[in-house]
């Protein structure tokens, strides 16, 4: 059975790089060539899927229905020109729809101006047999408009020996927005996509990404976040000790009343450091009746270019007395 096989193999072989065989597929080839080329200069029908794209919608208008992605032809023509259409089937045809817009309402693109924006897609030569949906009815409403603050999202993490000089801001801090007013009524700001950025040692602007919202318009698609990067130094001041949440009828003494306080500046911030920049804060409602007369002290940065504050000491004694 192996035997045949390799036989009727072996003869199947000659014959296809024989002389008559090679001769037999040019002929074939120039045979299906010919009719191809005849064929693309007959009168043939088409159906294809024209993909359409709507331009001039105002951003305070909402189409509330969806409108059709594809119009479905049947044209006729000579093949070669069919086949040109096939071949840039991807190529969309724009429908303007800028006109005056009322509160709310319809209007319809007629099979007649669908079949007026098509021709001129087409050669003179092309028949529209017919046009799949044949109308193009837009439903809409006037959007709400109202001015809402952006808040950026963003993980950045400096580059050794350097600190953020201040929290990144965006420009411009709001925008206006396009929502139904029930919507507007609740939104109370946008944010934007998240923006990473890691081992930062430059201060750099970067263009951000709105979070999209669903069925609201933004007046611009992204805004700019500046972020201010400076090395950093460390710098010690003595800070008097601030006491809060004291009843008027108590007195608190602390042991010592100024501490030192260390931290991280950015050079650039170094000589405007003032002592009011920090607080060094004794809250009376931490004290416990099992404290022993010591308490921990919370230090608080008033100042976005002061980061990474030490106390020492940290923990002070203290006296109560009344007044």
């Amino acid at each position: 059975m192996i035997r045949l096989l390799k036989n009727i193999f072996r003869k199947i072989k000659a014959f296809l790089f024989s002389i008559n065989a090679l001769t037999f597929c040019v002929f074939l080839l120039i045979s299906a060539l010919a009719w191809f080329l005849n064929a693309l200069d007959k009168e043939q029908d088409a159906t294809f899927r024209l993909p359409v794209s709507y331009i001039g919608i105002p951003k305070n208008i909402l189409i509330t229905d969806s409108l059709p992605e594809f119009l479905i032809l049947n044209i006729r023509d000579n093949g070669r020109q069919i086949f040109k259409y096939q071949r840039n089937v991807n190529q969309p045809m724009t429908i303007d729809l800028s006109r005056t817009f009322y509160e709310k309402g319809e209007f319809s693109i007629t099979a007649d101006q669908l079949r007026g924006q098509i021709m001129r897609y087409m050669q003179p030569s092309t028949a529209i047999e017919r046009i799949r949906p044949d109308t193009i009815t837009v439903n809409y409403e006037k959007l709400s408009t109202a001015k809402v603050r952006v808040i950026p999202d963003f993980d950045i993490e400096t580059a050794s020996q350097h600190m953020l000089s201040a929290e990144p801001t965006v420009e411009p801090s709001e925008i206006t927005v396009f929502a139904p007013k029930n919507i507007l009524d609740t939104l109370q700001f946008i944010k934007t996509q998240k923006i990473t950025l890691n081992d930062m040692k430059l201060s750099i602007d970067v263009k951000a990404m709105l979070k999209p919202e669903p069925s609201v318009r933004f007046s611009t698609d992204n805004v700019t976040l500046q972020v201010k990067v400076e090395m950093f130094t460390e710098k010690t001041l003595q800070i008097p000790i601030t006491i809060i949440n004291c009843p008027e009828n108590i007195l608190i003494k602390t042991f010592p009343s100024i501490v030192d306080v260390t931290f991280n500046v950015g050079a650039d911030s170094y000589n405007k450091v003032k002592i009011s920049d920090i607080q060094v804060i004794f809250d009376y409602r931490d004290i416990r009746s099992n404290d022993r007369g010591k308490i921990s002290l919370h230090a608080q940065a008033l100042a976005p270019y002061i980061s990474n504050i030490q106390i020492k000491p940290s923990n002070v004694e203290f006296v109560i007395e009344k007044r």
